[in-house]
């Protein structure tokens, strides 16, 4: 009898194999020797239920035939799925060695790179005292780069190399690798690359799990989707796939980067989303007509976030002094009919339109400054029905071409930051917009 047609599998790790080396897909898909050659059919290996934890293993690259949906249900209670690429790695550049590194950056005066060429790849350190060591690249200038999650003290000069992980799941038409059973805890995909037009996420039945994703280089034109639940993308360590009660190292604090060029890197219906350190989304984060919350924590990067119907929060992580910084093609955050709430330190700059968007939505800055410039537009620009406020004796810093804060037309009324808060604590009301200092 066929391992598939037991109702459920209890009280054991159940471990699925697929090797895109193998020659066919012949073998059972219960072990390295003899795992399955296509992802389609390590996943017919899935018994309808298991009762521990759930992992999948790949290795190498996969090009899916068709949608590819992973329907298992973890009955345990704190029982994981986790869907693993392994420890293999690619390396990009090096090894080279340092010339001097921060808490973090690390800089090299012998590189010439491109600057924010190598965002969302992950820097290894294989020498010293934080050899073994891992991080997401946020930013990167011609000599140094930049990392989203610090490390415990200086780094130095240190031998180190730039990577990421080598198996691969891509496709030139759209296909998912998506989660769509029903888990009592957490779905993890981790050590993967998505290329092509592959997509990864969860929905439909999984709609109460948490979907996390660290150790992921999404490089192509897909994008990662929730359909209700949540979606977490945060810093490391990954799950350890031979013991998924436990942890890798947690040295490996690498996060998830959507490199490529989609028109949404991650997409929200009527769910929730938490973006760590370590996290760099070059494209936009799109909510979908929907109530969704969105928390987003010092050290991540993104490039624009829209947001219809939602909640966000940017929120402080301890004393990690990054700030989120955003930059986009259009408006840097865009939100409608939805609150913006700046607990931290934020930086929105070099927006082709403005640098915060507001239509009949809240912007309030509880605390540290909101800042940037080389907004094309206006450095907060608020239709009808909107309302900006601040702390006393904390104006914003964040400009535009057309006026630090404009209200329906910049061409008539804007003004300046300083200019309100010469204001004191009065409240302008102007085309249904409220401007005020509390």
């Amino acid at each position: 009898m066929p391992i598939r047609d037991y109702a459920s599998v209890a009280n054991k790790v159940f471990h699925a194999y697929a090797d895109s080396s193998r020659p066919d897909d012949t073998g059972n898909g219960l072990t390295w020797a003899t795992a399955k050659k296509t992802i389609e059919s390590v996943l017919a290996v899935l018994p309808d239920t298991v009762n521990d934890h759930c992992v999948i293993h790949l290795k190498g690259t996969f090009d899916p035939a068709s949608y590819c949906l992973i329907n298992v249900n973890i009955g345990g209670y704190n029982k994981r799925l986790v869907i693993d690429g392994g420890d293999e790695i690619i390396v990009v550049d090096g090894p080279y060695t340092s010339t001097s590194g921060t808490t973090t950056s690390l800089t090299d005066t012998g590189r010439s790179w491109t600057p924010n060429a190598l965002q969302g790849m992950t820097l290894e350190i294989t020498s010293g005292t934080f050899s073994g060591h891992r991080r997401t690249i946020q930013t990167n200038t011609a000599d140094t780069l930049n990392v989203g999650y610090e490390f415990t003290s200086a780094v130095g000069a240190v031998d180190y190399r730039i990577i990421k992980p080598a198996t691969l799941v891509t496709s030139s038409s759209f296909k998912w690798l998506y989660y769509t059973g029903k888990s009592s805890f957490d779905v993890y995909f981790q050590r993967l690359r998505i290329g092509g037009n592959a997509n990864f996420g969860a929905g439909g039945a999984a709609k109460y799990n948490i979907v996390r994703a660290f150790d992921v280089i999404h490089e192509g034109t897909g994008y990662l989707t929730c359909n209700g639940g949540k979606v977490v993308i945060s810093n490391g360590p990954p799950i350890d796939p031979t013991n998924p009660a436990t942890t890798l190292s947690a040295n490996l604090k690498t996060g998830f980067s959507h490199i490529g060029t989609s028109l949404y890197s991650v997409v929200l219906l009527h769910g929730a989303l938490s973006i760590y350190p370590s996290c760099v989304l070059l494209q936009p984060v799109q909510t979908v007509e929907n109530y969704n919350q969105i928390a987003i924590y010092s050290g991540a990067y993104l490039k624009q976030l829209i947001a219809k119907n939602s909640i966000i929060t940017f929120n402080v992580n301890g004393t990690r002094p990054q700030p989120i910084i955003l930059g986009s093609a259009g408006s840097g955050i865009y939100a409608e009919n939805s609150s913006v709430t700046m607990a931290s330190p934020v930086t929105v700059e070099g927006c082709a339109e403005h640098g915060i968007e507001l239509k009949n939505s809240t912007l309030e800055i509880t605390s540290g400054v909101l800042s940037g410039s080389g907004n094309t537009g206006a450095g907060v620009y608020a239709h009808s029905g909107s309302k900006v406020s601040y702390p006393d004796g904390s104006a914003p810093t964040i400009t535009g071409t057309v006026g630090d804060i404009a209200i329906t037309d910049p061409a008539s009324e804007d003004l300046t930051w300083a200019e309100l808060d010469a204001a004191g604590k009065a409240v302008i009301v102007a085309e249904d917009v409220i401007l005020k200092k509390v």
